[in-house]
């Protein structure tokens, strides 16, 4: 018998600025249902997926925000977003080196939104390599291992 622990998903935790406008932004532009709501937090939930936002009144926080929804069919998921108008514009859907299809959206208070799709695994015999980017929080890039290095951080253009 087996008892690990599995996990089973995750959940972002968004900040919003104003909760009922980002409510109803998720709502109406991608599809999102309420599940619970209180005063300053919200869960919407959309196929099983839920996203939860807290009341954040610095949109610096918000626009620095950002998660990643895994979908089926992303080429709807894109002309659904397309439709809207909240294309990020400089990260089109487009093909990555490490097995998924991905475009960028941003939300109503800028909070990137990084969709994507998983292709079907490589064969075994084919090594991907893999780079990720660099860790980025608010505004500010970390390039990797620089965390206790100041010096090295470098301003995030998004």
């Amino acid at each position: 018998m087996n008892d690990a622990p599995t996990l089973t998903g995750t959940s972002p935790v968004l900040p919003a600025p104003d909760i009922a406008a980002t409510v109803q932004f998720y709502e109406q532009t991608l599809g999102f249902r309420p599940r619970v709501h209180e005063e300053e937090f919200d869960i919407l939930e959309r196929d099983g997926v839920e996203i939860h936002f807290w009341k954040c009144a610095d949109v610096q926080i918000a626009a620095n925000s950002r998660c990643r929804l895994t979908v089926k069919n992303v080429d709807a998921f894109y002309e659904t977003c397309r439709a809207a108008g909240i294309l990020h514009p400089d990260y089109p859907l487009e093909r990555k080196p490490w097995g998924v299809r991905e475009f960028v959206a941003l939300d109503l208070n800028g909070c990137l939104l990084r969709i994507l799709e998983r292709e079907e695994a490589p064969p075994p015999d084919q090594v991907l390599e893999v780079h990720f980017s660099p860790y980025v929080f608010a505004g500010t890039r970390f390039p990797t291992g620089s965390l206790a290095d100041p010096a090295r951080v470098e301003e995030d253009p998004l």
